[in-house]
């Protein structure tokens, strides 16, 4: 089973376009950042994953459109590769954009996480960088290049620009930092003393 988790804040126009690319078979969860102030993608994610949701999650964004027949190519790719759902896949962007920027993530995977928070609650936007490190760690990582989505991103597409994309460039120094901090002194979100207490596996003692 495939979840899609997609956190939004005000831009009702690119979350339809993503959602009309998203074929019936994968169950949809929408985490609406809609506070006076912005939570950011990170917790907004977090707090769907720690919900319900079983089986594995592709952690996506509201601004790409998933080509026709792309996600059932990508999603048997990574049932081939981890049949055990234990492993992470990151999906090729049409923008020069980190890796795991968008990734599956096996349901075995997910009981790595402290309260199945995929992504480090420290951050605010910029946290998808230690999904592929912990994945390269336990030798659980897999970057297809078959299948490239389209990603409306603003960086390349300037006159796509909103204030949900402002709000999170003005974190990226700070998240920057936090990443630069952790990479140093060998901290990765999932691994080791990092890891939930639930998860027995020995590969990262």
């Amino acid at each position: 089973m495939l979840n899609i988790v997609i956190p939004t804040r005000n831009r009702k126009k690119k979350l339809d376009r993503c959602l009309a690319s998203i074929p019936d078979w994968v169950t949809v969860w929408i985490g609406n950042d809609d506070g006076k102030k912005p939570n950011g993608s990170v917790k907004t994610r977090n707090d769907l994953l720690q919900s319900f949701i079983t089986g594995d999650v592709l952690c996506a964004v509201d601004d790409v459109v998933f080509i026709d027949g792309g996600l059932e190519k990508i999603y048997e790719q990574f049932l081939d590769r981890f049949p055990d759902h234990d492993g992470i896949l990151g999906l090729r962007q049409s923008v020069d954009h980190h890796p795991s920027g968008m990734s599956i993530i096996g349901e075995k995977t997910m009981e790595r996480f402290i309260d199945r928070q995929a992504f480090n609650p420290e951050y605010f936007h910029f946290a998808a960088q230690e999904i592929m490190d912990l994945a390269i760690k336990i030798d659980k990582w897999e970057y297809p290049e078959d299948v490239i989505f389209e990603h409306y991103h603003p960086g390349r597409y300037k006159n796509l620009s909103d204030q949900t994309h402002i709000d999170a460039r003005a974190k990226h120094t700070q998240d920057k930092a936090l990443r630069r901090y952790r990479r140093d002194n060998d901290l990765t979100w999932g691994f080791g003393d990092e890891q939930s207490k639930c998860f027995d596996n020995d590969i990262s003692s």
